[in-house]
């Protein structure tokens, strides 16, 4: 589905992460755990598409659509923004790999159900998701520029980056708890009469 058409005759924009600066950047932009709304001077995904979209193009911003909209709208296709809220350590730590409940997933399963539909997810980290939601675009924090996230669903770049330096583990569970231990190597301490091995 990607590159997403410029002249569609109407697209919709939906989910709270569609037009909030501060999920878009995360915890530590503008205080420690970070905040919803807008909290910068930046562009949000919502403002990219809009420009990125042809003049003739009508954009729709709906946060949480209804069926009914849905239906009497005529939607050439739909871009679906939902995932993590803002946080840093403490209120963002996790003792499990699956992504937590959200409230944008009924609206991924109902838009996604009537509308040719991209779902991007903002994170923090790598998540595990369930299968239903592996047809997506992960933006690991995006930042202050929604123009670069509609730049590549709309064509103006392809989608590139730095290969992970080792493999991501695609389900919980998969890797033994051992593997996750720290590897604690030799430690010098130096005093008076040179270095000691803890």
């Amino acid at each position: 589905m990607v590159p997403l058409d410029k002249y569609g005759r109407r697209i919709l924009v939906a989910g709270r992460h569609a037009d909030d600066i501060g999920c878009q950047c995360g915890g530590w932009t503008v205080s420690w755990q970070g905040s919803s709304g807008k909290t910068m001077i930046s562009t949000t995904m919502l403002e990219g598409v809009r420009d990125a979209a042809g003049n003739e193009t009508e954009d729709i911003c709906d946060t949480s659509p209804s069926e009914a909209t849905l239906c009497d709208q005529e939607f050439s296709y739909a871009v679906v923004a939902t995932g993590e809220d803002a946080h840093a350590e403490s209120s963002g730590d996790r003792t499990e790999l699956g992504i937590p409940p959200f409230d944008g997933a009924s609206t991924v399963s109902l838009v996604a159900s009537k509308v040719p539909t991209v779902v991007i997810v903002v994170l923090r980290r790598p998540l595990v998701f369930e299968p239903e939601l592996l047809e997506k675009i992960d933006a690991l924090l995006p930042g202050s520029e929604g123009r670069g996230i509609a730049d590549v669903l709309f064509g103006g770049h392809d989608f590139e980056g730095v290969r992970a330096a080792c493999n991501l583990v695609q389900v919980s569970g998969s890797v033994a708890r051992e593997c996750w231990a720290h590897v604690v190597t030799d430690t010098w301490i130096e005093d008076e009469s040179g270095q000691t091995k803890l």
